[in-house]
């Protein structure tokens, strides 16, 4: 199972994000290789704050989906696609992660009511979201 990492902090000050520049699985360990202001930081020296898993949805032909939290879903090229949240964890704040892409021409996204948008996205054709 693929993994994004999505976040890392700095032990030291607890509040310092160093950006991840290579990530490999070595047995059950994260091997980490980053770069931050002081050079390269071991991963003795970062603590994961958010690993999510990737679900590989890219051969599946449906449109509609209900996605789990805290997971990463990849789709296709999709024409249409309607996504809709199961429910979250009691206690963590939930994040639902995907991407898709679109082909020649813009697909048609849609979400519940319940999605507030900052910017409404402008979904165009051949491009990935």
């Amino acid at each position: 199972m693929a993994v994004e990492i999505r976040q890392l902090k700095d032990k030291g000050t607890g509040t310092e994000f160093v950006p991840l520049t290579h990530w490999t699985a070595v047995g059950s360990r994260p091997n980490v290789v980053v770069n931050s202001p002081a050079g390269s930081v071991s991963p003795s020296d970062l603590q994961v704050q958010a690993v999510i898993p990737t679900i590989d949805m890219t051969s599946d032909p449906g449109t509609n989906y209900e996605l789990d939290p805290n997971k990463f879903y990849l789709f296709g090229t999709k024409s249409s696609l309607t996504i809709t949240f199961a429910a979250g964890q009691t206690g963590i704040v939930n994040e639902y992660v995907f991407q898709f892409t679109s082909g020649n021409t813009a697909t048609t996204l849609y979400v519940p009511n319940t999605v507030t948008w900052k910017n409404t996205p402008d979904i165009k054709a051949n491009k990935t979201y």
